[in-house]
């Protein structure tokens, strides 16, 4: 007999008290009770706090009741991770606090995952809720291509007493959506956007594009009455203002997917004429205004300079440009061990616990993951460029210990204090912010745990004329790299064979001839591959952002962040350092 998955049931609420107990009164009524409930409280007040206690008083549940009351979550995507975070179940089960559930939703959800075990997520059936022949017939019309949607007449498949069906798709309703829980150690809700009205189908989308369309769908035997209450809803001019904003905003970050743009083009014909009808059926302006408003802000926002997750959009981007074509699989396996061994050389592996998890921070294509994975319990390998992920996954192949996060170095989605080593070798200066991304990494590690970081060097145990010549080579990164990467990678090619293989090999000859070749540029390369050279040279001159740091400015933020007995590589690379976090109750 199977054991039985655990769900954890996870509500955002704010100013909803009524609602709420009425909503976790169906939860408790349930045939198959959920693991635990997880509330989400952004009210300032403890109304729903107390009404909840004694509802639970009264009820005495077997079900374990997690309640966050914290008005400084701003927001439900900020809500929705703050609940994923305290969950412990393997399935997580997302539910308005405005809702009221069929008898069987829990057992009918169990069920599904239990017997689906490529299913990763699902949502199922608001039964309440009825549109119109019309509304349906232009929604159809005007949804196609990214924002085609199969949620707008699917009560017609309920299925309230069968086994249910299961369909195919891409956009789950958020307030009644369930995920296996390693869905969110690679994706999780976008902060940066705050998205309401798209919060679901912009995180639905994304994890189907990485995990596959196939492994999402709507359960047509899942089903609850939502009752749409009337606190905290926008209406009229606010509801059509953000409605817009947030379409396109989808549109901006999916605008790479075939046809997108024709899709935002013709959905914006759509919401004009709806947004006009409501005018019509409304007695009022507020819809079109909303439109208008909506559309200029959407336009307006530059989605690729948001910088709440601390990183830099086109360096993202150029890096898994570069991941992509530099794979790493004509690096033969001696040369990779030499470099890892160049990284890790001060790394204290003496001092891990037996199977010990960690994380690589900024992973890439894998490259060092690969050696790293052999080495340890478990790895977390995380990216916040999905095409490197995907060149990871096909490297990575064949480790079965090592699980693959999309997340930038500022929302690292996993628990603090839970690590026991960390690594991040040639990242954090690609961040604009590299002290908070340091910082970050340190507060996933548990005490006593050790970090590997790799920083550019500021040349400073360089001469002066070594310095001067990389101001000089810094002025054609920053031409370079404004290129498109088929010509890009054609510049930094000749680099590599021009400058790189003729520094590196002036460099041997001089070393087989016993002079010492320390102080020539490359000279780090005298033993390395062309590909090698091609890899870094692009890495070099290709990239947007990149910043340097002395050993006196690494030792300050290393220090900084909360890390302690810090050790430096003093050969080749440099910076290569490496800190132990020190126990934060002394």
């Amino acid at each position: 007999m199977s054991r039985k998955l655990k769900l954890s049931v996870v509500i955002p609420t704010i100013n909803r008290p009524g609602d709420l107990v009425r909503a976790v009164t169906s939860i408790l009524e349930q045939n198959e009770l959920p693991y635990e409930l997880i509330i989400v409280d952004q009210s300032v007040d403890s109304k729903s706090h107390n009404d909840i206690k004694d509802l639970i008083s009264k009820l005495k549940p077997n079900t374990k009741l997690i309640y966050i009351h914290d008005s400084s979550i701003k927001g439900l995507v900020s809500a929705k991770n703050h609940g994923v975070k305290k969950s412990n179940g393997e399935i997580i089960s997302f539910l308005e606090d405005d809702v009221f559930l069929g008898q069987n939703y829990i057992k009918n959800t169990i069920h599904l995952f239990d017997k689906n075990e490529h299913i990763l997520g699902c949502c199922g059936i608001v039964s309440n809720i009825r549109r119109s022949f019309f509304y349906e017939m232009m929604f159809k019309l005007f949804h196609r291509g990214l924002f085609f949607d199969k949620r707008v007449d699917i009560v017609k498949h309920i299925d309230s007493e069968g086994l249910g069906a299961l369909i195919r798709s891409t956009h789950l309703s958020g307030g009644i959506s369930s995920y296996r829980r390693e869905v969110f150690k690679s994706i999780e809700y976008d902060l940066r956007t705050n998205f309401f009205y798209c919060e679901d189908i912009d995180f639905s989308i994304r994890a189907s594009d990485f995990f596959g369309k196939d492994r999402f769908v709507i359960a047509t035997n899942i089903f609850l009455a939502h009752y749409m209450s009337n606190v905290n809803r926008d209406m009229f001019q606010p509801r059509w203002m953000r409605k817009t904003n947030e379409f396109i905003l989808l549109y901006k970050k999916n605008k790479n997917k075939k046809y997108s743009l024709l899709s935002i083009i013709w959905l914006i014909n759509g919401l004009f004429f709806e947004a006009f009808y409501s005018c019509f059926i409304t007695f009022s302006l507020g819809p079109i205004f909303g439109f208008f408003k909506g559309l200029y802000s959407g336009i307006k926002y530059d989605i690729n300079n948001s910088s709440s997750s601390n990183l830099h959009k086109a360096t993202v981007k150029g890096f898994g440009d570069e991941w992509n074509y530099f794979n790493q699989s004509s690096l033969n396996s001696a040369e990779r061990e030499v470099i890892f061994n160049d990284y890790f050389k001060v790394f204290p592996w003496d001092i891990l616990p037996e199977n010990p998890k960690g994380f690589d921070l900024g992973c890439g294509s894998g490259r060092w993951a690969l050696l790293v994975a052999d080495k340890v319990g478990h790895l977390n390998c995380i990216d916040p460029s999905e095409k490197a992920l995907d060149v990871a996954k096909e490297n990575l192949s064949l480790k079965k210990n090592v699980d693959f996060i999309l997340a930038s170095a500022d929302l690292i989605p996993l628990p603090d204090n839970s690590q026991d080593f960390g690594y991040s070798l040639g990242v954090l200066h690609h961040i604009p912010d590299t002290f908070s991304a340091l910082k970050s990494c340190v507060n996933k590690l548990k005490n006593g745990a050790p970090f590997l970081l790799y920083l550019y060097y500021s040349f400073d145990n360089r001469s002066l004329w070594y310095r001067m010549l990389w101001k000089l080579s810094d002025i054609f990164r920053r031409v370079i790299y404004i290129f498109p990467e088929s010509i890009k990678r054609r510049i930094t090619d000749i680099i590599a064979l021009l400058i790189y293989f003729t520094f590196a090999r002036l460099s041997l000859l001089l070393e087989l001839i016993g002079i010492s070749s320390k102080h020539i540029p490359l000279s780090y390369y005298r033993n390395k591959s062309f590909y090698t050279m091609r890899t870094d040279a692009r890495d070099r001159f290709g990239t947007p952002l990149e910043q340097r740091f002395s050993k006196k400015q690494i030792t300050k933020m290393m220090v900084g962040a909360g890390l302690t007995q810090i050790q430096f590589s003093n050969e080749a690379p440099y910076w290569c350092v490496v800190g132990i976090k020190k126990d934060s109750s002394i």
